[in-house]
């Protein structure tokens, strides 16, 4: 009786994990794209692919699939259990220095507006290091911090000049091999 549970829980316990494994396959359909966690029926595509329908994601330190309109977004406030949970537009995908895709915004006065704000996303997480009480603490994270800023916190990674974004992506995508996708910040709810 007792090799027999055991059997039935290893089993089952290699499904879940070839389970995982294909959900993870199905979430990345390239080696140079992050994992996808949340989707729903208008979110197949990943926010990296330049040749990806829709405009606008969600991303909470995990990214959803692409949508076309806000509102597809409100089913991922509730599957998040982050803190803080931003809603973008993708606007620039960043690679090898160059800009390789362009993306249509709503909005055309970006540049000039200054109310707009803006995060810089990496295709692969990056590793930050602090310390705490005398403890090196690391981290890794997809967001790249603002120049000259340290790691910590909403205001380290909020940009608030497009063209700053856009350079600094262009020259650490150069530096790194990495590909960065420069987004405009349209919604921030934070639950703190």
């Amino acid at each position: 009786m007792m090799k027999h549970k055991n059997a039935t829980f290893i089993l089952g316990l290699l499904v879940a994990l070839l389970e995982s494994a294909q959900a993870q396959e199905i979430n990345r359909t390239s080696p140079d794209l992050p994992f996808i966690k949340y989707h729903n029926t208008c979110s197949p595509s990943n926010p990296f692919d330049k040749n990806a329908d829709g405009k606008y994601f969600f991303y909470d330190g995990s990214f959803s699939g692409l949508v076309n309109e806000r509102k597809d977004l409100n089913s991922f406030h509730d599957q998040s259990k982050a803190y803080v949970v931003f809603e973008l537009e993708r606007m620039d995908l960043v690679q090898d220095g160059v800009i390789v895709k362009n993306f249509d915004v709503t909005n055309d006065s970006i540049v000039t507006n200054k109310n707009k704000q803006f995060v810089l996303l990496s295709n692969k997480e990056n590793i930050y290091y602090f310390t705490n009480d005398d403890e090196i603490i690391s981290t890794t994270s997809y967001e790249l911090t603002v120049q000259g800023k340290s790691y910590g916190g909403q205001s380290s990674i909020v940009w608030e000049d497009y063209e700053s974004c856009k350079s600094y992506a262009q020259k650490y995508s150069q530096e790194t091999g990495k590909i960065l996708l420069v987004s405009q910040i349209l919604f921030v709810f934070d639950r703190h």
